[in-house]
C-alpha cells in the first residue's frame, strides 16, 4: 500500500496529549518533520507510508503506553485501522480492507474525549444512522477479525483498545 497515511493518537483520559508531546524535547525532536494538529478527536500527523507509520509509532512507544489510549491509521478516505490491523496488512501484505470489512466500529468523540465504542453489523451500513449528539464526532474504525464483538453492543468507556 503506497500513499500517504494519517496517524491519529488518542489520549488516555485527562492528558492533554498535545501539551505532553510538546512538552518533551524528545517527542518535539521525533515529531518536527510531521506537523502534528489537534483534532476532536486527537493529534494526528500525515507520514508518507504505512511501514513509515508502523515505525514511527514504535519510536513512540514510551509516550503511547504512557500517554496515549490507542494508535489509529487512517489508509482509507473514510476509515481508520488498529494497531493490530495495520502491522497484520503491512507485514502479511495483507489487501486494503474496503468497506466490507466485518470488524468495524464507530469510536464517538465529545469535548476531545472518546465517550463510546458501537461495534457496528458486518453488512449493515448503519454508521450513517448512529445517533451523535450535538457537538460529538464519529469515527470508522476497523480492527483484526478476532476481535470482532457483538453488534451494536456499546463498549464500556474505559475500553482500551490498545491492550487488547
Amino acid at each position: 500500500m503506497g500513499g500517504l497515511v494519517k496517524v491519529l493518537f488518542l489520549a488516555r483520559e485527562g492528558v492533554d496529549l498535545y501539551q505532553e508531546l510538546m512538552a518533551s524535547e524528545t517527542s518535539r525532536d521525533a515529531l518536527m518533520f510531521y506537523a502534528p494538529r489537534v483534532t476532536p478527536c486527537g493529534v494526528l500527523i500525515q507520514v508518507s507510508s504505512l511501514g513509515s507509520g508502523i515505525a514511527f509509532t514504535q519510536e513512540m512507544r514510551w509516550y503511547s503506553r504512557r500517554y496515549m489510549r490507542v494508535v489509529l491509521f487512517q489508509i482509507t478516505p473514510h476509515a481508520f485501522v488498529t494497531f493490530a490491523l495495520a502491522n497484520e496488512i503491512y507485514l502479511s501484505r495483507l489487501q486494503v480492507p474496503d468497506e466490507e470489512w466485518p470488524n468495524r466500529s464507530m469510536y464517538v468523540f465529545f469535548d476531545s474525549r472518546l465517550v463510546r465504542v458501537v461495534t457496528l453489523s458486518p453488512v449493515l451500513p448503519e454508521k450513517s444512522t448512529l445517533a451523535l449528539q450535538e457537538e460529538e464526532v464519529a469515527i470508522e474504525v476497523w480492527d483484526v477479525i478476532s476481535k470482532v464483538s457483538e453488534v451494536g453492543e456499546d463498549l464500556p468507556i474505559a475500553f482500551d483498545p490498545a491492550a487488547s
